[in-house]
């Protein structure tokens, strides 16, 4: 019985502390909190100057904010982990996108320590805007953000 208890200790415990590598953590921990861009010295809204910048609240949430100019939004993380490439892979809920695209999973990779780039990026539907690294509509490679700050 003691032995049981102290397992069931020991389980909680592990659990707790595989909750405590929060999203907050991984995001840290991977480099991701910070401003990115295509264009660092564009203002946001022009060409290519979408800015994406995700920011660890005072209460370990995470935001991620999405600024195109006269269009922007925050929205919170819901989760993040690291893929065994090394990858960074969010769940963003958009409650301002079409019904089905709400619900967004995405994994970002790493160039360099100042470069990211989107690996991919789909719906609850499993439709992807990008796969493998390249954008389903034109083919191109997805673009790559620079950390601005």
């Amino acid at each position: 019985m003691k032995r049981t208890f102290l397992f069931a200790i020991f389980l909680f415990s592990f659990v707790v502390s595989a909750r405590a590598e929060t999203v907050a953590a991984i995001v840290r921990e991977w480099g991701l909190v910070g401003t990115w861009q295509l264009d660092c010295d564009a203002a946001p809204g022009k060409a290519r100057a979408a800015q994406l910048r995700y920011e660890v609240k005072s209460d370990g949430r995470v935001f991620h904010y999405r600024d195109f100019g006269k269009d922007t939004d925050s929205e919170n993380v819901k989760a993040a982990r690291i893929t065994p490439e090394g990858w960074i892979e969010l769940k963003i809920y958009f409650p301002r996108l079409e019904k089905k695209n709400r619900d967004r999973t995405f994994a970002i990779k790493r160039i360099d320590h100042r470069s990211i780039q989107a690996v991919y990026n789909y719906d609850t539907s499993g439709e992807y805007t990008i796969k493998n690294g390249k954008s389903v509509t034109s083919g191109n490679d997805a673009l790559v953000q620079y950390r601005c700050n």
